[in-house]
């Protein structure tokens, strides 16, 4: 039973940030610093938290 509630919370799970896409159209800039914030912290944080389930 815990091996399917996983599996399936597992499968809910979105896939991983593309950070190459995401760095594209986000790009840094000194006007917007949530592009910032979402390129160099967040995708990356969350694409490794994902890859370590």
């Amino acid at each position: 039973m815990i091996i399917e509630l996983a599996a399936d919370i597992l499968g809910k799970f979105p896939l991983p940030f593309d950070v190459e896409a995401v760095s594209e159209r986000y790009p840094v800039m000194y006007t917007n610093s949530m592009n910032t914030v979402l390129r160099q912290s967040e995708s990356p944080s969350f694409t490794t938290i994902q890859n370590n389930l």
